[in-house]
């Protein structure tokens, strides 16, 4: 059985997301790649098979 990961990443809090046009602060951005990237090697490092993102048109700037 293959196992993967499916994200719906968000750039920032919903507090942030609330104010408005969170996925133009970079700051936010920069910590979203962060914590994806290191799920990603948590994830290899236990066997998962694979990782998928939604389609942009689903995120916060979509």
């Amino acid at each position: 059985m293959k196992v993967s990961l499916f994200y719906l990443p968000s750039a920032g809090s919903r507090a942030d997301i609330e104010r408005g046009r969170a996925g133009l602060r970079g700051d936010l951005y920069q910590r979203m790649l962060a914590e994806l990237a290191e799920q990603a090697k948590l994830a290899d490092a236990l066997g998962y098979d694979s990782i998928s993102f939604t389609e942009h048109h689903f995120h916060v700037e979509g």
